[in-house]
């Protein structure tokens, strides 16, 4: 490296950072160079500087700031460059932190100045790191405090910030610029939650106070936090009064405020309670158990339904689940004739039997799905509706919601499709497994291995409604998936997509399930992505496969609602839940939708009541999304 090229840059990035009038002009001067030599040149005089770093040194290092402000825009999108740059900064952080554990005990006050610089890079590097790893949006003030904040209340990004605290565990103690610790912050915005909650007589939402609650956990578990002993007196304080003056209208919203109160309380003292299944249940609102109520109505609904008339049908219907299933939502039939598929998609009707008034329709709005673990459920519905009365069992006359298409076998053409809720009986219910072993060695059962060479046949026709975006795929991979998975999968996003399509099209209510992510975004998680790959080209280690999660926290979630923008992550224009109404809520406000505006009469305000009934849904459906898969990991941690 030549001399002058260095000091010369040197004087850049210093003048970079510290006169804002000329920053544009050598911010085009520094970036002038040639990007491999100028990142060279930064990395060597970064380490150099730190190798011959002496407390009671005059050399100038403040440069070092300027330069990891733009190291970023140096490197670029350069896989080569982010790697080299990654592997050679958490070096020279390994450097500068074997120089703050060196310090002089007795240091005057230069070398005082020097030490803080030295703890400044520190932290700034550590900032650089994280940008440079996960690709955190900058739009928030270069500093630690304005960084991890940004991932607490704007990312809201548990595993990134899970991570970050376990590489840099000093971050927990950043405060801003009114000295204000971030616990602090996190304890307001964790009762401004909390009373946003608790002062609704129904109780909710729920799931920004569970998120702050697992923030404040992260934060007290690391070993470098600290709080002297009046800080924890004035939060101690703080949550005591908060108690005190809590105004309720009903006894449970007291008794829950108390709970989070409490538990929060007892963390700060270092007395959490162990967690448990009934602890975690009464925390989430999860019932395992319906009310006698509920299931006094259950009954009630099972022996009124007991004897359906039985279908006048042709088509020879079956269905294929795991091994373990209780709930059959689904099943398929096909008829293959003159060029045309007959593709039936039968799919449980539990609007047919309890219809929207039922109290078991309530209770189903606020469970919002089915949660399954390792040889266990907490079903949606009772079972003995839901694994029953309900689900479409081999040899019973049930009700169903008949998606009847008819499709060109050359052009892949809809020809026409129609939707009845006439009874139905299941010829056979298959396994997965069964499928696919009866496709490669035959069935005596004439019509049952007909229907699966029609289905293997008419699923590729199928799969031209939807193109997984690469990254989505990746994410939503499942390695059991195979030729059976497939076919059925390929039938039920047909059918989300047909009749997503027909509302659209028609210009009705109905409840959407729609992905947005913008091409910008899906460019950095795929260069994410791509980048960990590097590091671990056959994906198997560990260090990949967690880093792999971590990206997947970033992309967007799917949600619901009342305006259709289509599913990017699939791939395709229109997009809807309706194949799973014994494990959705959502699937059942879909048959709400086919019973009022397909199958039944409207009138204009009969649209405009369901637009703001499907969105309210809609809204309360989503913000129960994250609150439940944490709770599933939770309750799977203490299993």
């Amino acid at each position: 490296m030549e001399d002058y090229y260095s000091e010369n840059l040197k004087d850049q990035l210093f003048l970079y950072k510290f006169n804002p009038e000329k920053r544009d002009e050598l911010y085009d001067v520094i970036m002038l160079r040639n990007k491999n030599k100028l990142f060279r040149s930064m990395l060597e005089m970064f380490e150099e500087d730190v190798d011959n770093f002496k407390y009671d040194s005059n050399t100038n290092i403040l440069y070092i700031f300027a330069l990891l402000d733009l190291i970023p825009d140096v490197i670029g999108n350069n896989k080569y460059l982010q790697q080299t740059c990654s592997y050679k900064f958490t070096e020279i952080h390994g450097k500068l932190k074997d120089i703050i554990h060196s310090k002089p005990e007795n240091l005057n006050k230069e070398e005082t100045g020097n030490y803080k610089t030295i703890k400044n890079i520190l932290s700034k590097l550590e900032n650089t790191i994280i940008k440079l790893e996960w690709d955190i949006p900058q739009d928030y003030d270069p500093n630690k405090e304005e960084f991890i904040s940004y991932i607490i209340f704007n990312s809201k990004n548990l595993n990134i910030l899970e991570n970050s605290v376990k590489q840099f565990p000093h971050i927990v103690n950043t405060r801003d610029e009114q000295e204000t610790p971030l616990l602090f912050k996190v304890l307001d915005k964790y009762i401004e939650s909390l009373n946003i909650y608790a002062s609704n007589p129904n109780l909710g939402p729920i799931d920004d106070l569970i998120y702050y609650k697992k923030v404040i956990k992260i934060l007290l578990s690391s070993e470098k936090l600290s709080i002297n002993d009046e800080d924890k007196k004035n939060i101690l304080i703080k949550l005591q009064n908060e108690l005190k003056n809590f105004k309720y209208d009903v006894t449970r919203q007291k008794e829950k405020y108390t709970y989070f109160i409490n538990s929060v309380l007892m963390m700060i003292l270092g007395e959490e309670e162990t967690n448990t299944i009934s602890n975690l249940n009464y925390e989430y609102e999860v019932h395992e158990d319906f009310k006698a109520t509920h299931n006094l109505e259950a009954k009630r609904i099972y022996i009124l339904n007991k004897n359906i008339v039985q279908p006048k049908q042709k088509r020879h219907i079956y269905s294929f689940d795991g091994e373990d299933a209780k709930e059959l939502d689904d099943a398929l039939s096909i008829i293959h004739e003159d060029g045309i598929y007959h593709l039936g998609v039968h799919i449980a009707n539990p609007y047919k039997y309890i219809g929207n008034k039922s109290i078991l329709y309530d209770e189903a709005r606020k469970r919002t799905r089915s949660l399954y673990f390792n040889n266990d459920c907490i079903p949606m519905y009772p079972i003995n509706l839901s694994g029953d009365l309900m689900s479409l069992n081999e040899g019973e006359t049930r009700y169903a919601m008949n998606h009847l298409f008819d499709i060109d076998d050359r052009t892949g053409e809809l020809i026409s499709y129609k939707i009845t809720d006439d009874p139905i009986k299941v010829t056979k219910n298959c396994t997965y497994k069964q499928f696919n072993e009866d496709i490669q060695k035959g069935s005596d059962d004439e019509d049952y291995y007909e229907t699966l060479l029609e289905l293997c046949d008419v699923a590729p026709i199928l799969g031209r409604v939807y193109d997984e975006e690469t990254t989505y795929k990746e994410f939503h991979n499942d390695n059991a998936k195979t030729l059976s998975t497939s076919v059925v999968e390929k039938c039920m996003i047909y059918t989300n997509y047909q009749l997503a399509k027909l509302f659209s099209d028609k210009g009705l209510p109905y409840i959407y399930r729609c992905h947005m992510i913008d091409p910008e975004t899906t460019k950095k998680i795929e260069d994410m992505t791509e980048r960990m790959r590097l590091r671990d080209p056959n994906n198997q280690n560990k260090e990949y496969i967690k880093n792999l999660e971590l990206i997947k926290g970033i992309f967007p979630r799917a949600y619901y609602t009342n305006k259709n923008v289509g599913h990017m992550g699939l791939g395709t224009t229109y997009y809807s839940h309706v194949t799973s109404p014994l494990r959705r809520y959502a699937d059942n406000i879909a048959s709400e939708c086919i019973y009022k505006f397909i199958l039944g009469e409207y009138t204009e305000d009969d649209i405009k009541a369901y637009n703001e009934y499907i969105q309210m849904i809609s809204e309360e459906i989503n913000a129960k999304r994250r609150t439940l898969d944490s709770y599933e990991i939770e309750r799977m941690h203490i299993k």
